[in-house]
């Protein structure tokens, strides 16, 4: 278990609002001095405590971190694996090889999703964005929330809790511990019917790391019914609910990162060629994310809160 948690409250998510949406790019072209700027208004910040501090550091190392990943040249090395690696928190070659060794002492029972995820994660950049096969009976306290047209879901504890850091001392990665996630059973998914394997495909080859999209744990199986679950973070409302009860309450700042960040979900999410269908906030982190979903089911039932988010105020 990490000693230490992140720490996601009011002020911590408006400091970090703040800092990037000030950021002036003209001013600081290189991605090392936007870091630093960064750094320094959150230590600079009187109004937070220091486990706040630190918190929000670890966050921006991470933020960071993946983008070197993703986007820089810049490469250190290792000392336990001798290889090249970009981030400077732990080594993304170590966490492969870790998950890798591991192939051995878990299956899904279906060939092909093996291959998935095991593809998934020889791609991870990130210790607690890690896509994995979850027994079912890792998860207790199963309750049935809402059923669609493609898919029903449930809320349920996650007994260990998704991988949250790599350990550099000994070599693993750790988990976070108990957690509430959504449980996604996908329709016609026991008797390999219908579309349900893009879905599955498509969630997990979206950018998982993007904090602009909904976050996938992994695929679990339901031992009575058969049907294959998506294991998703449980995402409190949709976008209609969280501005018809937050507008009045909402700074400038916090509309122009709602406007931001619908901008780089849809932008994402093209990238890939797909389609999205929910919109959904998270008061914990006061974020606000797309679900995306296959290229089969198409429901835009919520694109119009896009137009009318302006205008909501009295209604």
């Amino acid at each position: 278990m990490p000693t230490s948690k992140i720490i996601y409250n009011e002020k911590t998510n408006t400091a970090w609002q703040k800092a990037f949406l000030y950021l002036d790019y003209s001013t600081y072209p290189e991605r090392s001095q936007r870091e630093e700027y960064i750094r320094q208004q959150f230590l600079n910040d009187s109004s937070l405590t220091y486990s706040e501090k630190k918190g929000l550091l670890i966050r921006l190392q991470r933020h960071y971190d993946t983008i070197r990943i993703q986007k820089s040249d810049e490469k250190r090395p290792c000392r336990d694996c001798y290889g090249w690696c970009h981030a400077t928190q732990y080594c993304e070659l170590c966490i492969r090889n870790y998950l890798e060794n591991d192939f051995r002492n878990w299956s899904s029972g279906n060939k092909e999703i093996d291959m998935l995820i095991q593809e998934c994660q020889q791609n991870a950049i990130r210790p607690n964005y890690i896509i994995e096969w979850i027994e079912y009976n890792k998860f207790q306290n199963v309750t049935y929330k809402v059923k669609g047209g493609c898919s029903t879901i449930y809320t349920a504890i996650w007994k260990t809790g998704r991988y949250y850091k790599w350990n550099g001392g000994t070599q693993s990665l750790e988990r976070y511990g108990r957690q509430k996630v959504i449980l996604k059973r996908l329709k016609n998914s026991a008797n390999n019917h219908g579309n349900w394997f893009q879905e599955v495909k498509s969630q997990f080859t979206l950018d998982n790391t993007s904090k602009y999209l909904a976050t996938c744990y992994g695929l679990t199986r339901d031992p009575k019914s058969k049907d294959y679950m998506l294991v998703l973070y449980p995402y409190d409302n949709d976008l209609r609910h969280y501005l018809m009860k937050n507008f009045q309450s909402m700074s400038l700042a916090q509309k122009y990162m709602i406007i931001k960040r619908l901008a780089k979900s849809l932008s994402k999410i093209h990238e890939k060629n797909a389609v999205h269908r929910d919109l959904h906030s998270d008061s914990q982190q006061h974020k606000l994310v797309i679900e995306s979903f296959d290229g089969y089911v198409l429901t835009y039932e919520n694109i119009e809160d896009i137009n009318q988010m302006w205008n909501i105020q009295t209604r």
